[in-house]
């Protein structure tokens, strides 16, 4: 939306003293992984192929915000 913001938190210096609002997007850097790794991405992309091809329910991608996004109706199919 139009009030929306982005931060990047890269860790330093403790939490920010910004008002977050419900719609603001906030990015932390390798919270997961380190920037390179695409191992988890890949895990959840196999686990996902893995349902739709067995035929789970919902298990299917669809296209959201414009296409720009392929989600699913039923991530609980990816254990990770």
């Amino acid at each position: 939306g139009p009030n929306r913001e982005t931060y990047v938190d890269k860790g330093k210096g403790g939490p920010s003293t910004r008002p977050i609002k419900h719609d603001d997007v906030i990015i932390v850097p390798e919270f997961f992984c380190k920037e390179d790794d695409w191992s988890l991405y890949y895990t959840l992309i196999e686990e996902m192929r893995a349902a739709q091809a067995d035929g789970k329910p919902k298990a299917d991608w669809k296209p959201w915000a414009e296409g720009a996004h392929l989600i699913t109706d039923n991530p609980t199919h990816s254990k990770t």
